[in-house]
């Protein structure tokens, strides 16, 4: 059942005099009608007389376990760049030099083994074929011209 409000607290929504509120916090809605932007915010933002704003530093304990993240991720940050890289660095090197990267990288230096390893791929060897074969019907057309 909706009830009668005087024409005070109607507001924009009011239909035949009738309010949609059923409650008394109906009176204190904005009258959309009859207010402006400039006006609403200017309620919304002011201040009670004799208060200001005062910037507050954040909790000590939100300022503590944010340093402790920044901390420890500068502390990983450098273990991983002063220890882990010129380590694998070294490795890496002693593995060219001597180890099985060695022999690998001089495999890879031959010609020919290049040209052996290529054609044993079954995808290479499928475009080296499908390249020739093109080449050939061009060159079959070229001559019947």
């Amino acid at each position: 059942m909706r009830i009668m409000r005087p024409a005070s607290l109607r507001g924009p929504f009011a239909v035949n005099g009738y309010s949609p509120c059923q409650d008394a916090t109906c009176g204190d809605m904005v009258n959309l009608q009859t207010h402006s932007a400039s006006d609403a915010l200017a309620s919304a933002t002011s201040l009670a007389p004799g208060t200001t704003f005062d910037p507050q530093l954040p909790d000590t304990s939100v300022l503590a376990a944010q340093g402790f993240v920044l901390a420890l991720t500068a502390v990983a940050a450098g273990y991983w760049w002063l220890v882990v890289v010129p380590s694998e660095r070294a490795a890496l090197g002693r593995s060219k030099r001597l180890g099985p990267l060695n022999t690998y990288l001089q495999e890879l230096e031959g010609p020919e083994a290049t040209q052996e390893r290529c054609l044993d791929n079954p995808i290479v060897a499928t475009g080296v074929l499908l390249l020739l074969a093109s080449a050939a019907g061009v060159l079959q057309q070229q001559l019947l011209r």
